[in-house]
């Protein structure tokens, strides 16, 4: 209970006459690596960061509640962690505690990532995909005519060159 009582109290939002305190900042700067730490001794105060992530308004407008979430740390920056599976992101992916993707900072990254770039290559690869299986169905559909035996061979090449690719991206 003191983890989490100390969790509480460094992520909780604190106001003055002259300024907000929030000590997110502070616990990243000091415990860069306490997704890969709380993950692996005690999974149960990763909800209690993630709460920690993210601050509801008490003013409801329209039915609705405005939410900041405080992600940029657990967004990652290619800069700072060059193998994207050490990012604090990464390691909850690796993480056996899979509930934690259930919460709403969680699912917060994952569509800030997926729409900046997820999405498109996805979209990306789809299409790729589909080009090459059109153009494959095309040459052996007319396998007798000699005609396609270059749209077949560029075919395989095209194949076997996205499974190499694929395999040097994984």
């Amino acid at each position: 209970h003191m983890a989490q009582t100390m969790l509480y109290d460094i992520l909780a939002i604190r106001a003055d006459r002259t300024a907000y305190y929030y000590g997110a900042a502070a616990l990243w700067e000091s415990h860069s690596d306490i997704v890969a730490v709380l993950s692996e001794h005690c999974p149960a105060l990763l909800w209690t960061l993630l709460d920690g992530l993210m601050w509801h308004s008490a003013n409801v407008e329209d039915g609705k509640v405005r939410v900041n979430y405080y992600v940029g740390e657990l967004y990652g920056n290619p800069r700072k962690t060059a193998d994207a599976w050490k990012s604090p992101l990464g390691t909850l992916v690796l993480g056996e505690e899979l509930e934690v993707f259930r919460h709403p900072v969680i699912r917060k990254l994952l569509a800030l990532k997926w729409g900046a770039f997820g999405r498109y290559y996805f979209l990306l690869k789809v299409v790729w995909f589909s080009l090459i299986l059109v153009f494959f169905m095309a040459g052996y559909l007319h396998w007798h005519c000699c005609a396609f035996a270059p749209v077949r061979l560029l075919c395989g090449v095209a194949a076997a060159g996205t499974v190499l690719w694929m395999m040097r991206v994984v």
